[in-house]
C-alpha cells in the first residue's frame, strides 16, 4: 500500500494551479513559486495565514481550488521519476 500524493506522485503543478485558481476569484495574482508553501498543509489554514482571510473566507476559497482541482488539478500529477518502473517490479513479485 501506497500514498499517492507526494509518494508515487508529484502534486506540486495541481495544488498551485488550484490555488491561482482560487485567489483569481479574490482578485488576488500571486507568483506560482511563493504557492510552494500550499503544498503539504491544511489549505484553509494556508489561506488565512499567507493572505489574511478569515475562516469563512478561506474556506470559501478552498470550494473555489476544490472546482479547479476536480476538473483539472487532478490530472495535472505526475509520476516521479522512477515510479513506473519500480511499480512493474512490484507487480513482478
Amino acid at each position: 500500500m501506497f500514498d499517492l500524493d507526494g509518494t508515487l506522485t508529484d502534486p506540486g503543478e495541481g495544488i498551485i494551479n488550484s490555488t491561482l485558481f482560487a485567489l483569481a476569484r479574490f482578485g488576488i495574482q500571486e507568483d506560482p513559486l511563493k504557492l510552494k508553501r500550499f503544498i503539504g498543509p491544511p489549505l484553509t489554514d494556508s489561506f488565512m495565514r499567507y493572505y489574511g482571510f478569515n475562516e469563512e473566507k478561506a474556506r470559501k476559497a478552498v470550494e473555489f481550488y476544490r472546482v479547479y482541482y476536480r476538473e483539472k488539478g487532478i490530472f495535472e500529477n505526475h509520476l516521479y521519476p522512477g515510479i513506473s518502473g519500480l511499480l512493474k517490479t512490484l507487480t513482478e513479485l
